[in-house]
């Protein structure tokens, strides 16, 4: 069979010139993809572009492969207060495979009713005297049942403790008696959340793992941990962070000589949702999953695309499920541990990012504390500014907000206070009401 495009390569410098041709007069440099500052794509690669890079792609994709399976867990963000029994179960019987409870959640034994622990796994993102309420639950189905549930506890009192510049009183609670248990994670979606870019969303993550690693008691935990990382609507610029992160990550605990398989959880933010036009968050989360499955993602957390008072929970969570299910059982994601391999343009971007990611944060692991916080303050206000002032604009698209938007219906408030509850995640509904 003739080998595709067999003469391309050889070809490149005629692909380029007539590209100049064809932008008549407009300098090829424009055609440039700037993700970040100092960080630019070029629109084509070929395997000449890659062969100096060989070792380093090899390194990359060989982290890629120390994961144990190529599927992932199907999991659903059910903070949601409004959230009962009996949507938690028919969520669990049409396919999820792992929940995320939290502060919101504030009937936990009534949520948890006919919920067997050992089946799915159970993560808890808020206070300890909830996980504790949590552990007492799992426990409280016998000693069989327990042994054999997974719990995570989601909270991160060192990234936590950055962000509002304080010392965390603790770093983690001590073993309950559960099967498999993970004290605490890192929180790279808190990052992801004040829109910071990709490669400063990996530093700061990699800032607080080694913050962990040199803690003399959280150091024995690293290795049963978990980080958890958001995405959006940056497709490739995602999908390339998972493969960084999990690279970059193995390199730092591998010098700390511990275990070297992270466990990557995905979970989708609410910094790109919207209350007006919802619907178009299906589309937001379906492209959005596909970026961070094919980057490796060991668990998914979709959020729900609609939260306003006339949703239906059991409409909503069925969506964002079904989203993961249409992924692996239609599209066969789950078949291949490092998809992306081997794509010039993905394998690239990756090294790209982990070469700035790891720059940046040799920059702020020279820096005190109250430096590294201040730090990422500014990072986090310029950032912020910036994309107000691509949506504003137009530079940048929302569909439905910025771009054809949809004037007839009106925004019902959400019900759930933790959608919109910060400064991050309330730039895009501030610029509903501004530009909608």
């Amino acid at each position: 069979m003739e080998k595709l495009f067999q003469d391309f390569a050889e070809n490149q410098h005629k692909w380029k010139a007539q590209v100049e041709k064809e932008l008549k007069g407009a300098p090829y440099e424009t055609l440039l993809w700037e993700i970040e500052e100092d960080l630019n794509v070029e629109p084509l690669y070929t395997q000449t572009d890659l062969e100096a890079e060989k070792a380093k792609i090899k390194s990359i994709q060989a982290s890629q492969a120390l994961r144990n399976t190529s599927s992932w867990l199907i999991a659903s963000d059910a903070n949601i207060g409004k959230l009962a029994n009996k949507t938690l179960l028919n969520a669990l019987n049409g396919g999820v495979e792992f929940i995320v409870l939290g502060h919101e959640n504030t009937k936990l034994k009534t949520l948890l009713e006919n919920v067997r622990p050992d089946y799915i796994a159970i993560a808890y993102d808020g206070p300890v005297k909830g996980f504790e309420e949590l552990s007492n639950e799992v426990k409280g189905h016998g000693t069989e049942i327990a042994n054999a549930a997974t719990v995570h506890n989601y909270a991160d009192p060192i990234s936590e403790g950055l962000i509002n510049n304080n010392t965390p009183e603790f770093l983690f609670v001590p073993q309950p008696e559960i099967g498999t248990y993970t004290p605490f994670a890192i929180r790279g979606d808190y990052f992801a959340e004040m829109a910071l870019p990709a490669t400063w969303q990996i530093a700061f993550s990699l800032w607080s793992c080694k913050q962990y690693l040199e803690n003399s008691t959280a150091s024995k935990q690293v290795t049963n941990t978990n980080i958890v990382t958001g995405f959006g609507t940056h497709f490739f610029v995602d999908l390339a962070k998972f493969r960084a992160l999990r690279h970059l990550t193995n390199q730092l605990l591998k010098a700390y000589d511990v275990g070297t398989n992270v466990q990557i959880h995905a979970k989708e933010s609410a910094l790109y949702y919207t209350q007006k036009d919802r619907f178009n968050n299906i589309l937001r989360s379906t492209t959005g999953s596909m970026s961070a499955v094919l980057g490796g993602a060991d668990v998914l957390i979709n959020r729900a695309h609609g939260l306003n008072a006339e949703d239906s929970l059991d409409f909503t969570l069925r969506i964002s499920k079904n989203i993961q299910i249409l992924l692996k059982e239609e599209s066969y994601l789950d078949k291949v541990i490092d998809p992306a391999a081997g794509s010039y343009y993905v394998e690239k971007l990756t090294l790209q990012m982990v070469e700035k990611a790891w720059a940046n944060f040799l920059n702020i692991e020279a820096l005190s504390t109250s430096e590294v916080h201040t730090k990422l303050k500014d990072l986090s206000a310029n950032a912020q500014a910036h994309l107000k002032e691509q949506y504003t604009t137009k530079a940048a698209t929302l569909l439905g907000i910025n771009k054809f938007p949809n004037n007839i219906e009106k925004t019902v408030e959400s019900t759930n206070t933790e959608v919109f509850a910060n400064t991050q995640k309330a730039i895009m509904y501030n610029l509903e009401k501004n530009i909608g």
